[in-house]
């Protein structure tokens, strides 16, 4: 693929998601898993189809549409089943048979079902301006949790405030501002884990940026009582720029550096190595004695991401310059929408010493980095060449990668299970 042609399907690429070259274009769009918590009283294991939110292209920024869907795992899907739900990225949780979807600069998040016919129809609505969130940060339905038919949370990734509201009647029950992970001169982002099964309270990460964009390398870790809101905050200055994370069977969650990160320090613009860091079971810190450098697993490749893997693994993206050279990038968004990503395989994280490269493995783009997981399947995004369409592959096993499901027109943005 040419540069020329590259450097045009970035530009569609980032009207369609809201992405840009600033902090957080190194991991959207991104896939969030089809649960997104394991809430009480869940209505039973039967999937009755998915809801899907997509991005498209337009001329004069970008277009949401929901689609909903009877399986992922094979076909083509076009959009003219789909239903708009307005401008701009949007972002899309699934939890009790419904998908709670915002788009765009919107508070406003609006609950759909699936009818008979398979639509998605969108019913009631809440908005959470009142609370003081601005908006619905696009692409991420890690960023809601819900414990409950009758209470789920909103985290807001930029203020640090946390809206408790009722999923069935659709109304805000309350609300409150998380403190004391701020830095001076710094934005801070917070970033839910994908998993934490097993614990009590729910874990944020924070990630800083500078006032000239780069990603610092420091962390803060939140641990919030998701029954009384309150919340205690511990500090790392070893590694920053965190976005993507595994759970092992035994509760150790591994979380790393994210692909942007990894971009920066390709360009020169940041000294911070891409990382990983962990956090062991029942505990509010990042583990003191635990730290690894990504590219010392891949043999020096720039590293960055890492991904569910089989068992207690994981996978790696590390950029492979053979590929296509990145001496011409001016941009972390060039360089991380760029198909120029091996994937690596770390066997096991608790006796993680090295990754090795998985043959057969197509090149990806820096993006996409979260699992989508269903019915015991894993499927990770692929943006096509012409940067038109995705694909979901299946990547359950590694050695045998293969496409799932087609989406012809948009990018996959976030999805899930409608289970009844």
């Amino acid at each position: 693929m040419s540069k020329t042609l590259l450097l045009l399907g970035l530009a569609a690429l980032s009207a369609a998601t809201g992405t840009g070259c600033g902090e957080g274009g190194g991991d959207a769009p991104d896939a969030s898993r089809g649960d997104t918590g394991t809430p009480d009283g869940f209505a039973g294991p039967d999937v009755t189809g998915y809801a899907l939110c997509v991005s498209t292209a337009t001329p004069d920024g970008s277009t949401g549409l929901i689609v909903g869907v009877d399986d992922v795992a094979e076909g083509v899907l076009t959009l003219g089943s789909g239903v708009e739900i307005g401008s701009g990225g949007p972002t899309c949780a699934t939890a009790f048979g419904s998908a709670f979807v915002g788009v765009g600069d919107s508070p406003v998040v609006t609950r759909y079902e699936r009818n008979d016919e398979g639509l998605m129809v969108p019913g009631p609505r809440v908005s959470f301006v009142g609370e003081g969130v601005e908006r619905i940060f696009s692409g991420r339905g890690r960023y809601f949790r819900f414990l409950s038919e009758e209470r789920a949370l909103y985290i807001d990734r930029t203020t640090g405030i946390v809206v408790v509201f009722d999923p069935t009647e659709m109304v805000v029950l309350g609300s409150v501002q998380l403190e004391g992970f701020e830095v001076e001169g710094a934005t801070a982002s917070l970033v839910p884990p994908i998993a934490s099964e097993g614990r009590d309270d729910l874990l944020l990460y924070v990630r800083y940026v500078s006032s000239i964009g780069v990603q610092l390398p420091q962390a803060a870790l939140i641990s919030l009582d998701v029954d009384t809101l309150e919340h205690t905050v511990t500090r790392d200055a070893r590694c920053g720029g965190l976005a993507n994370d595994v759970q092992t069977s035994e509760g150790t969650i591994y979380v790393a550096s994210s692909t942007f990160v990894t971009a920066q320090r390709m360009l020169g613009l940041a000294d911070e190595a891409p990382c990983m860091l962990r956090v062991l079971p029942g505990e509010t810190r990042f583990d003191p004695d635990f730290y690894v450098a990504l590219s010392d697993l891949t043999g020096g490749l720039p590293t960055g991401a890492m991904l569910r893997g089989p068992g207690d693994g994981a996978l790696l993206k590390a950029y492979d310059a053979a590929v296509l050279d990145p001496s011409d990038f001016l941009t972390t968004f060039q360089v991380v929408g760029a198909a120029s990503w091996r994937v690596f395989r770390i066997e096991d994280l608790d006796d993680v010493a090295t990754a090795d490269a998985v043959a057969g493995f197509p090149v990806q783009t820096g993006q996409g980095n979260e699992i989508f997981e269903t019915r015991g399947r894993r499927y990770l995004l692929r943006l096509e060449p012409d940067f038109l369409s995705s694909v979901l592959q299946d990547v359950t096993d590694p050695a045998a990668i293969r496409d799932a499901l087609t989406i012809r027109g948009g990018f996959f943005i976030g999805g899930g299970e409608l289970v009844r």
